[in-house]
């Protein structure tokens, strides 16, 4: 997620900025606005300050508000702004990983369409596998009903299986194969 800058909240581009003015003004007192290194955003720096405020997103201070004590009226809101944007972009970030899944799912859909062949379906089914759950290698394993035993149709990455190895010692996987259901397993042994 992009960072949270406060030089962009009370930035002269952004609206609050006349805001966050306004109430400098209001208060009568003399207020200011740095960054976390120090550096001057908004108002008149004096040598005298009284007070100083954090201005805190997730326990990381990101700023200063100074002057006197009713500069903590200021720091509280930037501090709320700052969540509030904070908030944002990490909707904004979600609804990316969302879409780019939704592509995901679109392109590999119209990869299925294309073919009727069982083993091209299961390698492209591996392939996307891997791509979307982050592994060495895979294997798809079904149950063969004509011959009456498990087949591996396809295959990813480093050879995990062998069929002869899967006839004699079929264990779990027939287990997996005759409930019908599909299952991710993580830990070979």
């Amino acid at each position: 997620m992009a960072r949270v800058s406060l030089k962009n909240i009370v930035g002269k581009k952004n609206e609050i900025n006349s805001a966050v003015l306004a109430l400098m003004d209001q208060l009568k007192e003399a207020t200011w606005i740095e960054d976390e290194n120090g550096k001057l955003l908004v108002g008149n720096a004096i040598a005298s300050q009284k007070f100083s405020f954090p201005i805190n997103l997730d326990n990381e201070i990101i700023g200063w508000v100074k002057g006197d004590e009713n500069s903590l009226v200021i720091a509280n809101l930037l501090t709320y702004l700052v969540q509030k944007e904070a908030e944002k972009k990490k909707l904004g970030t979600e609804v990316l990983s969302l879409y780019q899944e939704l592509n995901v799912i679109y392109n590999f859909s119209e990869q299925l369409t294309q073919t009727i062949d069982p083993d091209v379906i299961a390698q492209l089914t591996l392939e996307q596998a891997i791509h979307s759950i982050p592994s060495d290698s895979g294997v798809i394993v079904l149950w063969n009903e004509e011959k009456k035993q498990l087949v591996i149709p396809a295959t990813s990455g480093e050879s995990l299986f062998n069929e002869e190895q899967l006839r004699n010692n079929p264990g779990v996987l027939l287990k997996i194969g005759l409930s019908g259901q599909s299952e991710i397993i993580t830990d070979l042994s």
